[in-house]
């Protein structure tokens, strides 16, 4: 029994460090901005253009807190390395890799809010004001849009 026991802590043992370094690869990040203090009232954007269309005020929503628990929708966070190298790229990503990302114009604003895409993927812009609507686009490394 004793030889058993020696046997399956050495197994075990041994297989350890590979299971830890397995799960150390990879992990997900979750976490919540709250706004801390009274939350400001809601604002009203000025339109100086298709008043027609969207009447002369549409929400600003450039900032959005939850009235209930003081949650900021629509914040980003990133990774970026410390010197010159990539940031490994988890291998589920590939399934969606040259996706399309839907970006729709409706009611004089951007729906959905924020969208997170990736250099190999495209975005497909749909209007759905009776006007026109183009979005133009510009990013910290990568050429404008």
């Amino acid at each position: 029994m004793l030889r058993f026991c020696c046997l399956l802590l050495l197994i075990l043992t041994a297989r350890a460090p590979r299971c830890v370094a397995e799960r150390m690869t990879w992990g997900n990040l979750t976490g919540r901005f709250v706004y801390s203090g009274v939350v400001p009232p809601k604002k009203m954007l000025s339109v100086t253009k298709d008043q027609a269309v969207f009447g002369h005020a549409v929400p600003d929503l450039s900032l959005l807190v939850h009235e209930g628990n003081s949650g900021v929708a629509n914040v980003v966070v990133f990774l970026i390395t410390a010197g010159d190298g990539d940031l490994p790229i988890h291998p589920s990503y590939q399934q969606s890799e040259a996706s399309e990302v839907e970006v729709v114009f409706e009611d004089g604003q951007f729906k959905p809010r924020v969208v997170l895409m990736r250099t190999t993927q495209t975005m497909v812009q749909r209007n759905r004001d009776n006007v026109l609507n183009h979005a133009i686009i510009g990013f910290v490394q990568n050429s404008p849009l």
